[in-house]
């Protein structure tokens, strides 16, 4: 047990204890979670009864999820909304909500123009509604998470802090601004690394630094970060970089973390309390796992929940990923367009996740397409399979980021020493798809690349392209380790991207990868 004198445990306690009764409000509704959903509805309806959008859809007239429904249509694209936004973004107030923003966020924008989401109060009390029972299940199921110092995923800005004519800033200063003043005073106290070193614009002068941080606190018990990549390319630069990060420790503290740092080793030898690990597990994201578990060791990774920045859809919560159903109102839309609500889901189908919440988000497909693994009470648990909107159309085959997700798993499955797999376009002479392979000890490149192609042929557009010739057939090409790091730091550069937010799609256009191949 820790002493009671340990600071980073009393401000953990502390933090749960803020956080008990938004807890247990998730795991008391489970089996009367439906309430709770059309409760979250119809408050939203009320409070912008009498907002430009309340208005325009007649949320006074509206008394039931059915009329609801057939009042407001899905907003199946971002630029429905932009009018609205763009009233929000010049200062206007009660728009799609009572009030004005207390600040946008911009989306990274991986397929499409950049998004600008409102945030207010109440959309980061929500926010917080879905966090609360997630701390709470860590410190659950794993008790030695949240005792010590933990380390939450920081980013170094990409460009200079957007503040719009309104005088409403686009991003906020630091990551406590998510939270209230004492909460963020709370995780003052338990954070390894202080939240403003991601003004930090220089990015290898925001990795020195991490580490400085880290290594002065090797009783960290709790990683959380969103990418499996970010966490392997920051172990990487530790590798790369010891003599500058160690260069003002003392003699004794550098020769102890250097005679680690010599061997093979794992994370869990730089820091013994280490309990757990949060992170993307899902989506493309799940083949860099493998690669990041044996760089940790003995410690385990927790898959993170479904989490964007328009809202929460999942948590994870005793072992599955649960809807979180006590932050926003959702509705769920099957193959054939028709939407339902979250206990009408069908075990084994997918869905596409329309979301409603207090920051003026109204039907709102996120395209985040999801499986329903079953129910805990009224709640599903939720598997996230991709976004059902990133989608190739070269000559009409319809590739999708779910099909290529598919197929990918499969390989990795079935040939273990694949690190990474990408997919670029590549439109030289005639359209096509070139399979990237990182491996350092691969032996069956044609067959991988025949699966994979066999697999996309599944989808009948995909083979119709190729039987009529408008599609080349797919190529491969295999690269030892490392090409991940150019492929990302190019991606990263090209997009704009925080390194912490880091999302790679399936497809990549060529000019990411340079044209010398390092055959093995």
């Amino acid at each position: 047990m820790p002493s009671k004198f340990n600071i980073p445990y009393i401000a953990n306690r502390l933090w749960l204890k803020t956080q008990r009764k938004a807890h247990r409000s998730f795991i008391n509704q489970l089996e009367t979670a439906l309430p709770v959903q059309l409760s979250k509805l119809f408050s939203y309806l009320k409070a912008s009864e009498h907002t430009e959008f309340g208005r325009a859809h007649h949320f006074n007239k509206i008394n039931s999820y059915e009329q609801y429904r057939q009042q407001v249509p899905i907003l199946e694209d971002y630029s429905q909304l932009a009018p609205y936004i763009q009233q929000l973004k010049n200062g206007q107030s009660d728009i799609l909500f009572p009030g004005i923003p207390s600040f946008f966020e911009k989306t990274s924008g991986t397929t499409t123009a950049a998004k600008y989401i409102p945030y207010n109060k109440a959309l980061k009390e929500e926010f917080q509604q879905a966090i609360a029972p997630w701390m709470h299940g860590v410190a659950m199921e794993y008790p030695k998470a949240l005792v010590g110092k933990s380390y939450w995923s920081l980013s170094p800005v990409t460009s200079q802090r957007e503040v719009l004519e309104s005088g409403i800033s686009v991003g906020t200063q630091d990551d406590s601004d998510y939270f209230n003043p004492l909460t963020a005073w709370l995780l003052g106290r338990v954070f390894a690394v202080p939240s403003q070193i991601s003004k930090i614009r220089d990015p290898h002068a925001f990795y020195v630094i991490s580490w400085q941080h880290l290594l002065r606190n090797r009783e960290l018990t709790f990683v959380s970060v969103w990418s499996p990549y970010f966490l392997i390319r920051l172990l990487d630069f530790l590798k790369e970089h010891a003599q500058e990060i160690l260069e003002d420790f003392s003699v004794q503290k550098r020769n102890e973390i250097q005679a680690i740092l010599n061997q093979s080793f794992t994370i869990g030898q730089l820091f013994p309390k280490l309990a757990l690990v949060s992170c993307w597990t899902q989506g493309q994201a799940s083949l860099r796992i493998d690669q990041l578990q044996e760089r940790l060791g003995k410690v385990p990774i927790q898959g993170k929940g479904l989490l964007s920045t328009e809202g929460v859809v999942t948590i994870p919560y005793a072992g599955s990923h649960l809807l979180a159903y006590t932050a926003h109102f959702y509705e769920f839309k099957a193959a054939d367009g028709a939407t339902c609500m979250l206990h009408q889901l069908k075990e084994g189908n997918t869905y596409e996740v329309v979301m409603t919440t207090a920051g003026g988000l109204y039907r709102y497909n996120t395209h985040d397409t999801v499986r329903c693994l079953g129910y805990n009470g009224q709640v599903p648990k939720l598997e996230f399979l991709g976004r059902s909107n990133q989608t190739s159309d070269l000559v009409g085959e319809k590739l999708s980021q779910l099909q290529i997700g598919k197929a990918f798993s499969m390989a990795k499955q079935q040939f273990p020493e694949i690190q990474a797999l990408y997919l670029m376009i590549n439109e030289n002479h005639k359209p096509g798809y070139r399979l990237i392979i990182e491996s350092n000890a691969l032996r069956n490149e044609q067959v991988i690349c025949q699966q994979i192609e066999a697999a996309f042929c599944e989808n009948p557009y995909y083979l119709q392209a190729i039987q009529l010739g408008q599609l080349t057939p797919l190529t491969s090409a295999v690269f030892k380790q490392g090409i991940s790091t150019q492929i990302i730091q190019r991606y990263k550069e090209e997009k704009g991207i925080k390194d912490g937010d880091l999302k790679i799609p399936y497809i990549l256009d060529s000019n990411l990868l340079e044209s010398k191949k390092n055959t093995q």
